[in-house]
């Protein structure tokens, strides 16, 4: 039976694929501008206080996505 990897392990295998904090940091952020952070929050599996603050640190404009949302169906190309 495979056991979780801790988050040194994962850290130390994403090191060593070239992946370090800051491309992680870059593309998480990045994420946030594109989604909200409640969304990224559960695709990655971070605590939705620490997106909300990262969202809230890069100035982006996710709070009024649920009212978008309600009001508006999804687009389905």
């Amino acid at each position: 039976m495979r056991t979780s990897p801790t988050r040194q392990n994962l850290r130390r295998r994403l090191r060593d694929l070239g992946i370090t904090h800051t491309s992680r940091t870059a593309a998480f952020n990045q994420l946030l501008r594109e989604i909200p952070a409640p969304v990224l929050a559960d695709l990655v599996g971070c605590h939705p206080r620490f997106a909300a603050e990262r969202a809230t640190t890069l100035a982006t404009d996710w709070d009024n996505y649920a009212a978008i949302r309600a009001t508006r169906p999804p687009s389905h190309p």
